[in-house]
This record gives C-alpha cells, sequence and structure tokens, in this order.
C-alpha cells in the first residue's frame, strides 16, 4: 500500500499493537467465580452494548460490572471481577515498542485506545515507561467516542491540531483501519509487528 507523502503524526492502537491481549486469561479466572466453565463464559462474554457504552464512559465500572455479573453469573466480589479483568492484557510486543524512542524523535506520535477507566488506570501504571513515550494519550472513555466512529478521529484531529489525512494510524482491527481510512485518515491494519516496521519503511522512517 502506498502513503501519501504528507504524514505529521502517527497514531497507534494500544491493546493488539502495543501490548498483547488474552481474553481467554480473562474467562478462566473468571470460571473459578462462576459456576459456569471457561468455555461457557467465553460463549457468553461479548461486547455487546453495554460492552460499548463503558468504552464511552457511558457505564461507570458499577453498572458494568453488575451487566458482567448477570450475563456469567459471577459470584466473586469486584476484586475478583476487577482482577480477571485486567488479566487480559499480556507483553508488550517488543519489536514495536523498541521502535517508539526513534520515532518519537522525529514526529509526534498517539496512542488511541478503545478502553475503559478501569483497564486504564491498569495499563497506565503496568506500562507506565512505554506509555510516557507516547506525545499524548487518547481514550474512548474519555473522549466519549470509540472506533471505528468518525466522531473519535475528528476529536483526536481538534485536539492534536493535525489534519486526519496527515496522521497513519495503525490498529489490529480491520473494522477501525476502515473507519480511519473512511474519517480521512492513512491506516495500516496490524497482524504482525512487520507490518509496523514495513509501513514505516515504505514513508521513510526506517
Amino acid at each position: 500500500m502506498s502513503y501519501r507523502p504528507n504524514i505529521e503524526a502517527l497514531l497507534f492502537d494500544f491493546g493488539g499493537v502495543i501490548v498483547g491481549l488474552d481474553w481467554e486469561r480473562v474467562f478462566q479466572m473468571w470460571a473459578t467465580h462462576s459456576p459456569l466453565s471457561r468455555l461457557e463464559i467465553g460463549k457468553r462474554f461479548s461486547m455487546d452494548a453495554a460492552y460499548e457504552q463503558h468504552e464511552r464512559g457511558e457505564l461507570t465500572e458499577a453498572e458494568y460490572f453488575a451487566h458482567l455479573r448477570a450475563v456469567l453469573e459471577f459470584r466473586g466480589d469486584d476484586e475478583e471481577l476487577r482482577h480477571g479483568w485486567n488479566a487480559v492484557f499480556t507483553e508488550e510486543i517488543e519489536p514495536t515498542v523498541r521502535l517508539l524512542p526513534s520515532l518519537k524523535s522525529r514526529m509526534p506520535i498517539y496512542l488511541f485506545s478503545n478502553s475503559n477507566p478501569t483497564h486504564e488506570a491498569f495499563w497506565r501504571t503496568t506500562y507506565s515507561e512505554t506509555i510516557g513515550l507516547f506525545t499524548d494519550v487518547f481514550v474512548s472513555s474519555t473522549l466519549r467516542h470509540r472506533k471505528p466512529e468518525r466522531a473519535a478521529f475528528e476529536a483526536i484531529t481538534r485536539e492534536t491540531d493535525i489534519a486526519l489525512s496527515s496522521i497513519l494510524f495503525f490498529d489490529d482491527a480491520l473494522e477501525n483501519v476502515e473507519g480511519a481510512r473512511a474519517a480521512g485518515l492513512q491506516a495500516v491494519q496490524v497482524t504482525r509487528p512487520s507490518d509496523v516496521s514495513a509501513a514505516l519503511s515504505r514513508i521513510g522512517m526506517l
């Protein structure tokens, strides 16, 4: 894929691009506090309307956890539910993370995560050194819009004062990449770290 030569900033998704995600770890932990099996919990859990509302800041943690309790027949306390919820995050994706310092020396690099306050509090602490490399961090629950909504990307261009067409965006979810392109960004779907480095090489950043 070719890119227009007017890139002024890089925008990275978090989960799946900067750190790994493992929902099986979540389901396994939750199963210890539910009569449902890990497999049954995996089938019942979904990124449903309540999940999306939580990521837009329209539901509090307490409200979303109440929803999860009902769906998953969860019998543990909030801390046990939260512990499983945060277990989704795994190791940093090192080939991409190690590029960030040199990229930041050349142009602004931003992070944009569809996330909720509980997850955000966890990853800002757990991965604080890497988070600190970004020029700024945007979170859907603060923006009140989530990817792939056009309004989410428009909020970022207002905050950064950088035209959407001058931002190169990296995300692992195809729907988010397509939403970004529809909004005017240049975008890359990341299925492996080499997708990031290949795109950066094509624009002369590596």
